[in-house]
């Protein structure tokens, strides 16, 4: 009895914790100062900052609703993460009409932004200033009226944006500043004045992206600008800096499968891709349906505007225990998933030894079965004169 009181005074305080979890926002300007979860819970406008987040670990959850600010780029921001506060999650809603849809500020750290889509925000769709280990995922950027930069990181590192599409930007979708190790991935950057904008940052990573309809370029990188890798990234145009030369790595995915004459999957053989001049560029083994993990190939190094291309590729299946081993040319401008590699067993010799006796096995007494067991027929002249040696007749 005494067990099932605790028991129950336990639920109950669960219940009542989960009931004063989340605090509602109806109206804004609001000024969140202590960690929890905060609920809007209808559209809010206003002039100025709508949600001013000054502490750690805060929730915000627009539920489908819209902030909706008044065009103002100096002053209005929709969501505004103070100084020095982590821990943040924006997610589910519309923020539209503020000079920043979400502004980090300054040393934010470990922070999430998901399911939003951002209408018109004048300067910046996203602003990631001086900030870290920022997650955003699963964002549109649409300007009905005019927005300069789609998503904006001026300072930061670490930072990891997936699953966007950004479109109509009067400066650039994306422009990373100063910011090193940033990932960027799986978007579409359409009708904007420059698609990716670069100016001394380096160590980016930028995969799976499409931009198209640029004005001026598709990807621009200013000075200063070292060692930035275009993964799978499909445009036409792009300007490489001379000054303190800028580096641009453009790469495409490669996938091969290697199989046995009769289409059954090799598993266990390595793929080794080697650029124009020999170096080993990057190398797989085969899984148990026989294909490589994605490879990544460099079609050219941009430095300073200057391309220099690494194809054609000497791309080579193999695999021990008595295959052959099979090479291919390719030249490197795209996406390439189709190879196939056919390897063939080739029976080895077998020499049979007993003491000072030896006999040699031919080849076609030696088959191979599909779980790698390898069968050895001995002939019977062979079996016999072993047998009666063995046994002291000869």
């Amino acid at each position: 009895m005494k067990r099932k009181l605790i028991m129950c005074i336990l639920l109950s305080a669960l219940f009542a914790v989960s009931l004063v979890s989340a605090t509602d926002i109806s109206s804004c300007p609001y000024d969140i100062t202590s960690s929890g979860t905060y609920d809007v819970v209808n559209n809010l406008s206003t002039a100025g900052v709508c949600l001013n987040v000054s502490a750690n670990n805060v929730i915000i959850d627009l539920h489908g609703y819209t902030l909706n600010g008044t065009d103002n780029w100096l002053t209005d921001d929709g969501v505004w993460i103070s100084d020095g506060f982590n821990y943040t999650t924006i997610k589910n809603g519309i923020v539209s009409n503020f000079g920043a849809g979400i502004f980090f500020r300054n040393y934010n750290y470990y922070s999430n932004v998901f399911n939003l889509t951002l209408i018109s925000n004048t300067q910046y769709g996203i602003a990631i200033q001086n900030s870290y280990y920022i997650n955003v995922t699963n964002i549109s950027i649409i300007p009905e009226g005019d927005t300069d930069v789609g998503i904006w990181i001026g300072g930061g590192s670490n930072n990891i944006l997936r699953n966007m599409i950004i479109e109509s930007c009067d400066d650039s979708g994306i422009t990373i500043d100063t910011s090193t190790n940033n990932i960027l991935a799986s978007m579409t950057i359409n009708l904007s004045n420059y698609g990716i904008y670069i100016d001394t940052s380096s160590h980016n990573k930028f995969t799976d992206i499409n931009i198209s309809d640029s004005t001026t370029k598709d990807v621009w990188l200013q000075s200063n600008s070292i060692n930035n890798t275009f993964l799978n990234v499909s445009y036409i145009t792009e300007l490489v800096s001379s000054r303190s030369p800028s580096q641009l790595i453009r790469k495409w995915h490669y996938q091969a499968k290697v199989q046995e004459p009769d289409t059954n999957p090799i598993q266990g053989a390595s793929v080794k891709a080697k650029n124009i001049t020999g170096i080993l560029i990057d190398s797989s083994t085969t899984d148990v349906n026989g294909f490589t993990d994605l490879m990544e190939l460099t079609e050219y190094v941009n430095t300073g505007g200057t391309k220099t291309y690494y194809s054609n590729y000497t791309i080579t299946a193999s695999k021990g225990g008595g295959y052959s081993s099979s090479s291919i040319s390719r030249n490197i401008t795209g996406n390439k998933f189709d190879d196939v590699f056919t390897l063939t067993f080739i029976p080895q010799t077998v020499i049979v030894r007993y003491e000072d006796e030896t006999a040699t096995i031919p080849q076609n007494h030696i088959e191979r079965f599909d779980d790698g067991t390898i069968e050895i027929n001995v002939p019977k002249n062979i079996f016999k004169r072993f047998y009666r040696w063995i046994i002291g007749l000869d």
